[in-house]
């Protein structure tokens, strides 16, 4: 399950699944040692409209459209996510 976070990953775990209470501490502890940090889900996405503000490249990875970047950075652009390694988790 760790073998394909990669900075900028969102990990997804579901709360009604029946061994997510006895796993999730042994993998928090492995990708924040791992240098990973946890951050809400909402650090890393990007608000606003596909293919004006942000993109999504074919590995799935939302990135700030040029146009958002162009002159500042774009407020929660995913490219700072991607320059230092974050999973998020998240409970549906």
């Amino acid at each position: 399950m760790t073998s394909k976070v990669q900075p900028g990953s969102i990990v997804l775990f579901h709360n009604a699944a029946e061994n997510t209470p006895a796993a999730l501490p042994g993998i928090l502890e492995y990708l924040i040692g791992q240098g990973y940090s946890v951050v809400p889900i909402s650090q890393i996405i990007v608000k606003g409209e596909c293919n004006q503000d942000y993109t999504i490249d074919h590995t799935g990875r939302q990135k700030a459209a040029k146009s958002a970047t162009e002159g500042s950075a774009a407020p929660g652009a995913s490219g700072s996510a991607e320059n230092s390694p974050a999973a998020s988790t998240g409970n549906t």
